[in-house]
């Protein structure tokens, strides 16, 4: 599943113009804040699965499948990010700032989730 995820990825530049200049001010400031959530969760679900994901945690995320390797993270995370410009500047200017709501909340939670479960598995940075 993680292939097709990264195949869609080559697709999105041809339905895009990613003109990033051309957003608004606000929705430059949401696209930062989207990335920097994933990467939060990036950093922490690669934190735990460096551990071999102990204490029975596992990964929720259906693409990436139960205890996905740190390659395998990788690739779901740069095709993430990237595959976020393209999304973000294909959809209409009216909808861009709540998808990138969304997006912020969904890794950020995210994040802090395996931020807790490292800390309750005794796992520091």
């Amino acid at each position: 599943m993680l292939r097709h995820f990264l195949y869609l990825l080559f697709l999105l530049p041809i339905t895009s113009n990613a003109e990033y200049k051309d957003w608004s001010e606000t929705d430059q400031r949401w696209f930062i804040a989207s990335n920097i959530a994933m990467g939060l969760d990036w950093a922490t679900t690669r934190k735990i699965s460096e551990k071999n994901w102990p204490n029975g945690i596992y990964e929720t995320n259906l693409i990436l499948g139960k205890k996905p390797t740190k390659g395998q993270l990788d690739l779901y995370f740069i095709t993430n990010i990237i595959a976020n410009y393209y999304i973000t500047d294909y959809i209409s200017p009216s909808r861009r700032g709540n998808y990138l709501k969304v997006r912020t909340i969904a890794h950020g939670a995210a994040g802090i989730s395996n931020y807790n479960l490292m800390l309750s598995v005794g796992l520091r940075w």
